[in-house]
């Protein structure tokens, strides 16, 4: 499994640009939890312009390529991807994290 952090360089992205961009991202990721690849998605409260993602286990080229179809890959946002191993889950959530 993996974490996963991602801070939009907010001082980076045109002003005009921001909406879509923005719009492009969720998109993104709406669709990698309908694909059942992220697990978790959501910002933090306490870091404006960032987010976690809780990805399920797979290959870190699988990963990689997904995270490069973000709209904000090129340059826009830093993404600190951690691999771990989960020790203890709940047994409902189980099913999703295995695939």
């Amino acid at each position: 499994m993996y974490l996963i952090n991602i801070a939009i360089r907010v001082d980076q992205v045109p002003a005009e640009k921001f909406h879509d961009l923005v719009t492009a991202h969720r998109d993104w990721f709406l669709g990698e939890v309908e694909k059942k690849n992220f697990l978790l998605v959501g910002p933090y409260l306490d870091w404006q312009g960032a987010g976690i993602i809780l990805a399920r286990t797979m290959k870190r080229e699988e990963l990689d390529e997904i995270l490069s179809h973000d709209a904000f890959w090129d340059g826009l946002a830093d993404y600190e991807v951690h691999e771990f191993k989960a020790l203890k889950i709940l047994p409902a959530l189980l099913s999703q994290v295995e695939k």
